[in-house]
C-alpha cells in the first residue's frame, strides 16, 4: 500500500496502509493491539526469553507479535489443548462448529504461531509507523 502511494500519489493506498495498521493496533473482533505495553489489551506472554526470564510481570514493550493464528499444529500438546472445543469461547453448537478464525488468539508463550516475533516484523513495523507517523 505504501509504495503504491509513494508510486502512484493516490490517497486511497495511504487510507488502506492505515487501516491494516489500525488490524494491529486494536481496530479487530478482538479488540487487542498486538504490541506489547500498548493499549488497553496487549500481549502479556510473548515468546521472549528476556521478558519470560526478568522477574517483571510486563513483557518488555514494543514487541509486535503474530497475533492471530487460523490453525495450530496438532502434534504441540499445547496447540492441541488451545484448539479443543471444551477451551474455545464461545463455543459452538457442536465440536465440529468452525470458532471464528479472527478471534483465535490465546496469549501464551508456548503457541509459537501467535506469541513469536522476528527481528524483521519488528524492523517493518517500525517502519509503516515511521512513515505513516509523517505522510
Amino acid at each position: 500500500m505504501l509504495q503504491a502511494w509513494v508510486l502512484i500519489k493516490d490517497d486511497r493506498y495511504l487510507d488502506g496502509a492505515f487501516r491494516c495498521l489500525d488490524v494491529q493496533f486494536g481496530v479487530n473482533p478482538l479488540s487487542m493491539c498486538f504490541v506489547t505495553g500498548m493499549g488497553s489489551r496487549s500481549p502479556r506472554d510473548p515468546l521472549h526469553m528476556p521478558s519470560l526470564y526478568d522477574g517483571v510481570d510486563e513483557p518488555v514493550p514494543g514487541i509486535p507479535v503474530f497475533g492471530v493464528a487460523a490453525h495450530l499444529a496438532q502434534h504441540n500438546p499445547f496447540g492441541r489443548a488451545a484448539q479443543n472445543p471444551e477451551n474455545l469461547y464461545p463455543a459452538g453448537q457442536s465440536p465440529a462448529d468452525p470458532y471464528p478464525i479472527l478471534r483465535r488468539y490465546w496469549d501464551a508463550h508456548e503457541l509459537v504461531p501467535m506469541s513469536e516475533f522476528t527481528i524483521v516484523d519488528m524492523a517493518i513495523a517500525a517502519g509503516v509507523v515511521g512513515i505513516l507517523s509523517h505522510p
